[in-house]
């Protein structure tokens, strides 16, 4: 399964998962194979492109789980432009007609 995964790079790809979800058996090799997968970023030049999170919630998606995903999709599908934060000053402000 990580080689299809791997497949992705270059592109960004966050996995987030349950530590405690689904079969016990599986749980741990998940775990190695998202680190496989962190290899092949390195090697492509592009880790900041991979991330992964794993949690002792199960299968839900508590707050901290929300914030990791919205924060990298700002980062990684966001224009530039879109989230770039601008300080804003007397000078820089327009005058009101």
């Amino acid at each position: 399964m990580h080689e299809i995964m791997a497949l992705i790079a270059p592109r960004a790809f966050l996995d987030l998962s349950g530590l405690n979800d689904g079969n016990p058996l599986v749980r741990r090799q998940r775990v190695l194979a998202l680190m496989k997968i962190m290899e092949v970023y390195d090697i492509m030049k592009v880790p900041r492109n991979f991330a992964f999170y794993v949690h002792g919630c199960g299968h839900s998606v508590k707050h901290e789980s929300r914030q990791l995903i919205y924060g990298w999709m700002d980062t990684h599908l966001k224009p530039p432009e879109a989230t770039k934060t601008h300080l804003i000053t007397k000078e820089n402000e327009k005058p009101v007609d």
